[in-house]
């Protein structure tokens, strides 16, 4: 399993480590925090954002077959990114020198009454995303055409290619009946949080989605599948991990910050253990 090296502390891909874990908080905030007086390794404040992980080594260039494929996705990955409307850059813990956004964004139900959230996404671009399919794609042996283009459609459908940090997304799925529901997410997974309304269809009040976006709230409950793939806790598992995230039938308190570290790990490399544990647990779809 690769390593990533973070504040000069070595930890494996898929492990929690010191400068990974979620910071507490001594009260309760109002919204997403400011940015810290610096980087994850002691940098100046103005540092500017890394696409590698923090600590990580030099960004590993696409070829010129991956560069092709990630012209292809462009545009329907951009189609699919919804929450990408109003967005400005932020800051996160844990996630120091990453390119955070923070967008706010709306939906419209069927009967033309309007949503709105907000939600702080770290989204890979085409290229980075080219570069995860094909590197999944190869680890099961199966580097064509073929299972590039249903690996991407997985990410297409499953997550639009957005990975919520923290915050609300608005989906239309349970049921699936034209009123988006409220689904709050940490480090890539949805999340049930303390004092925030889950699943709810009505408007979520201002105090509402800051507490969503907030580090500090509390987790009452974590989901199953962590994005952009929806790589589940046995998935995980099955891949290496040994991380406590529980299994997908009971996932851990901890399973969001393992995905976390995960998807940081990725960040600026041509490979996401979590799409490739993915693709070796579901590899007959591919």
């Amino acid at each position: 399993m690769r390593l990533a090296i973070c504040a000069g502390v070595a930890a494996a891909a898929l492990q929690l480590s010191a400068c990974e874990t979620d910071k507490p908080a001594a009260e309760e905030s109002t919204g997403p925090p400011a940015a810290p007086a610096g980087g994850c390794g002691g940098e100046p404040a103005d540092t500017p954002p890394l696409r590698e992980p923090c600590g990580g080594g030099p960004i590993i260039l696409p070829t010129e077959e991956e560069q092709a494929f990630a012209a292809e996705i462009a545009d329907p990955l951009a189609r699919a990114r919804y929450m990408e409307q109003v967005c400005s850059p932020t800051e996160f813990p844990a996630w120091e020198r990453l390119p955070l956004t923070l967008c706010e964004y709306s939906r419209t139900n069927s009967d033309r009454t309007t949503r709105s959230a907000k939600v702080i996404l770290l989204d890979p671009s085409p290229e980075q995303l080219a570069q995860w399919i094909f590197s999944s794609c190869r680890a099961i042996g199966k580097d064509n055409a073929t299972c590039r283009g249903r690996l991407f459609e997985r990410v297409r459908t499953q997550s639009g290619g957005q990975f919520p940090v923290s915050g609300v997304v608005l989906e239309d799925i349970l049921p699936e009946d034209g009123a988006y529901e409220v689904y709050t997410f940490r480090n890539g997974v949805t999340v049930e949080l303390d004092g925030v309304p889950y699943r709810s269809t009505a408007q979520l009040g201002d105090a509402e989605i800051a507490r969503a976006l907030a580090p500090d709230t509390r987790i009452v409950k974590s989901k199953k599948y962590a994005r952009i793939v929806s790589t589940s806790p046995d998935d995980y598992r099955a891949n290496g991990g040994t991380a406590d995230v529980g299994t997908t039938a009971n996932p851990s308190l901890n399973w969001p910050a393992v995905a976390g570290a995960a998807y940081r790990a990725a960040w600026g490399s041509p490979n996401n253990e979590l799409m490739i544990a993915w693709a070796r647990a579901h590899a007959d779809r591919l």
